[in-house]
C-alpha cells in the first residue's frame, strides 16, 4: 500500500504554451489598466456620461456579448472533436465559432457606428469608451484571422489550443469592458 497522495492527471504545458500564457497575462494587465483608467475617470466626473453625449447603447452589445460567448463554446467543442480525430465535425464547429465571431463583430460595428455621432475628443467618456472598444477590436481582428487560418491549416492540437485560448481571452476581456461601460 502506497502512502503517496494521488494527483490528478494533468497535461504538462509546453514552453510555447507557457510563453503564450505569459503574453495573455501581460495583455490582461494592459486591458485591466485601461479599464481602471475608465473607471477612475468615471468616479472623478460628476456627470457620466455628460448630457451632450448619449450613453453607449447597451441592447445591441448585450446580444453581441452572448454571441461571443456562444462562439467560444463552438470553438471549445471543435477542439474536443479535433482531439477525438473527428476532422469533419471539428471543421463544422470551428466554422460555427468563426461565423458567430463574425456576427459579434458586425453587431459591435453597428452599435459603435450608431453611437459615435459626435467627436470623440469632446469628453473623456466618449474617447475612453471608443478607445476600449477599438483596441479590443484590433485584438478581435487578430483572433478571428487566427481562427480562420487554423480552419484551413489545423496543424497540431497545441496550435489550435493556443488560438482557442486567445479567443476565450478576448471574450473575457470584452465582458470586462462591457460590464465597466454598462454599470
Amino acid at each position: 500500500m502506497s502512502l503517496k497522495p494521488s494527483t490528478p492527471d494533468f497535461e504538462k504545458l509546453s514552453n510555447a504554451e507557457l510563453c503564450f500564457l505569459v503574453a495573455l497575462a501581460s495583455w490582461a494587465m494592459l486591458f485591466g489598466a485601461l479599464i481602471l483608467c475608465f473607471i477612475l475617470a468615471r468616479i472623478k466626473n460628476p456627470l457620466w456620461p455628460p448630457p451632450y453625449i448619449s450613453s453607449f447603447p447597451i441592447t445591441l452589445p448585450c446580444f453581441s456579448t452572448i454571441t461571443l460567448g456562444v462562439s467560444s463554446l463552438f470553438i471549445t467543442k471543435a477542439l474536443q472533436l479535433f482531439r477525438k480525430k473527428s476532422l469533419d465535425e471539428f471543421k463544422f464547429f470551428w466554422s460555427l465559432g468563426i461565423l458567430t465571431g463574425i456576427f459579434f463583430g458586425i453587431l459591435q460595428f453597428v452599435a459603435l457606428k450608431n453611437w459615435m455621432t459626435f467627436d470623440i475628443r469632446q469628453h473623456v467618456y466618449s474617447s475612453s469608451v471608443a478607445f476600449l472598444i477599438i483596441f479590443h477590436g484590433l485584438h478581435y481582428a487578430v483572433g478571428l484571422s487566427g481562427l480562420i487560418w487554423k480552419y484551413f491549416k489545423q496543424g497540431t492540437i497545441q496550435s489550435l489550443r493556443l488560438w482557442s485560448w486567445f479567443w476565450h481571452f478576448l471574450g473575457v476581456v470584452w465582458l470586462a469592458i462591457f460590464l465597466s461601460i454598462a454599470i
